[in-house]
């Protein structure tokens, strides 16, 4: 594909239709990179600007959200290369978070005032309610429905390069809240056209547009130790997406660990620690020039969805995370136009173990949703009020992440399918997020699919995950560990030097390498530091093409040397051996 072309790519489809779109709900259902911020302001915002007038006296201003800050900041960025006026920009646009948006919600219990001075609205990275569904105090699905309610009469602009986990409740929650409206001004007396399907109406312009992704080079690696090494060796930059906090820091140092790379090299950010002054220059290259400043970027979500990397010398990415949408958002983040050839994309087996201990994580959130369903969610008040204000009880992360707190005289409670999941306590409603219920199903269908397939085989996980990609296992280069590689030649240089030992050399030399290559090496024959018996040295000399000759010396005391094996060497100069 035309790189080039592919950049304004959703502009060119999308032509003039645009003007036509009045009130209707519109999906940008596009790739990562393909132009959907390029069509929004340097096309739809002009259109707005010349139909307000230059002051926009008649409200034509739109309203971008997104879900990152350095997402907004990067908007802003690319804002002030279109104004050159700062009354103008005040006049024609804004651009805020969701949270930003939650925070007005729950301060005003209604997005209607606010949404009075907007014509459009534009909800960028839209999967951001279903995936920050489980880590979102007051509850991404309150906020959705206040959208909705609010902007029912307003042009929605919904975009995703991965919008099938929101679609279907984006068309179910218009139509509810058109009939809200609809049953609203009835009550009133008022005539309305509410009804009109032009408020509801949802036009999908480039939905044919599909990704490729036929830059990437996939690699498996068989451990995290060579990966460190091939990332640490590389000439060029390399980004890890990770999903674990934990995680990232032993990745940290093993990375460090390697001797290959330096601390000021690597640079971790997550949303802890995204406004440290250590990490300002790092998000500064990112959002201005969208170029990587460090060698090794080990991220969090919090770069996962909409930046932008534009940086030919970043050569490697790693994403580590079970989720299909998670996983398409960090893959997004390098754009195709900035790689010079090949962009590798790394993977690396996990156990079956390891998934089967994420089932049983996912299977717990599972069954408490299940729980709460079947006892009704007043009845389980008691007990979640109890775990959330404890300080260690174990179903407090669950409770965190399923219930959503909000005000009770928000509009969004008047729906009747949404009653069943909700209870009013004082002034504040409890509910179950639809969004993480969905999300967390999902994750728990995922992680014991995943098990059963390390259980065939570890690498039959990594050839799903890039179906998802429409790869298959053709497109992947399986290679073996250069660590160990090394670890072997040094191990047998390091056997070569036994000639005539003695029987307290001997000795030493067996713990000396036991304690430097067990793990990496033969752990299945030596189950524990320290010294071991020459019978096992036989068995490691064995494995590595070596044997112990045993003489006497003139002493008469055992001597103990290493030498290749006979066979080798004869199959090697083609003689027979008696």
């Amino acid at each position: 594909m035309n790189k080039e072309m592919k950049k304004n790519f959703i502009s060119e489809i999308i032509g003039d239709s645009f003007k036509e779109w009045g009130h209707r709900k519109i999906i940008l259902d596009a790739p990562t990179g393909s132009g959907k911020t390029t069509f929004i302001l340097k096309k739809l915002l002009p259109y707005l600007q010349m139909r307000g007038g230059k002051r926009f006296r008649h409200g034509k201003k739109l309203l971008i959200v997104c879900n990152r800050r350095l997402l907004r900041k990067q908007y802003f960025y690319e804002i002030t290369i279109i104004f050159d006026n700062y009354e103008e920009v005040q006049e024609s646009v804004d651009v805020m978070t969701y949270q930003e948006l939650a925070y007005i919600v729950q301060k005003s219990k209604s997005l209607l005032g606010f949404f009075q001075g907007y014509e459009v609205i534009c909800l960028d990275e839209v999967h951001y309610f279903y995936q920050d569904s489980d880590f979102n105090g007051m509850g991404t699905f309150p906020l959705f429905r206040a959208i909705m309610l609010a902007g029912i009469e307003k042009q929605i602009i919904f975009i995703s390069a991965t919008i099938d986990c929101v679609e279907s409740i984006i068309q179910k929650e218009l139509r509810a809240c058109q009939d809200y409206w609809v049953n609203k001004y009835l009550e009133r007396g008022i005539i309305h056209d509410i009804s009109n399907k032009k408020y509801t109406e949802i036009l999908k312009p480039v939905s044919s547009l599909n990704s490729s992704y036929d830059y990437l080079q996939c690699i498996c690696v068989p451990d995290q130790t060579t990966l460190c090494y091939r990332l640490a060796k590389s000439n060029g930059k390399s980004i890890i997406f990770i999903d674990d906090k934990k995680w990232a820091d032993e990745l940290y140092n093993d990375l460090l660990g390697t001797g290959e790379v330096k601390k000021n090299e690597i640079c971790r950010i997550n949303a802890e620690n995204l406004d440290d002054a250590e990490n300002n220059p790092v998000v500064k290259a990112l959002a201005l020039a969208n170029r990587l400043i460090p060698k090794i970027l080990i991220t969090t979500s919090v770069l996962d969805n909409g930046v932008s990397i534009k940086d030919p010398e970043v050569e490697n990415i790693i994403i580590f995370t079970e989720s299909e949408i998670s996983f398409k958002q960090m893959l997004g983040r390098m754009r195709v136009e900035s790689i010079n050839e090949k962009l590798n994309l790394y993977f690396m087996p996990r156990t079956a173990d390891y998934f089967e201990g994420r089932e049983r994580v996912w299977k717990k959130y599972v069954d408490k949703i299940n729980e709460i369903k079947r006892r009704t969610l007043e009845k389980c008040i008691p007990e979640i009020l109890t775990s959330l204000l404890s300080l260690d009880n174990e179903d407090k992360e669950i409770y965190e992440k399923i219930i959503i707190f909000y005000h009770h005289s928000l509009e969004v409670n008047q729906f009747p399918d949404w009653a069943k999941d909700i209870s009013v306590f004082g002034d504040i409603c409890l509910a179950l997020n639809p969004f993480a219920v969905k999300k967390i199903g999902e994750l728990y269908l995922k992680a014991c699919k995943f098990h059963k397939l390390a259980r065939e085989d570890e690498k039959k996980v990594i050839i799903e995950q890039m179906g998802w990609l429409g790869l298959s296992e053709n497109d992947l280069l399986i290679e073996d560990s250069d660590y160990l590689k090394e670890r072997e030649e040094l191990l047998k240089r390091e056997l070569q030097m036994v000639k005539d030992f003695g029987k307290k050399e001997l000795i030493d030399f067996k713990e000396r390498i036991s304690n430097e290559f067990r793990k990496d090496l033969f752990p299945d024959i030596v189950l524990k530091k320290g010294s071991f018996s020459t019978e096992k040295l036989k068995e490691i000399l064995e494995r590595f093409g070596y044997e112990l000759i045993e003489t006497t010396g003139s002493n008469g005391n055992m001597k103990y040397s290493v030498y290749k094996q006979k066979k080798i060497i004869a199959q090697k100069y083609d003689i027979s051996i008696d």
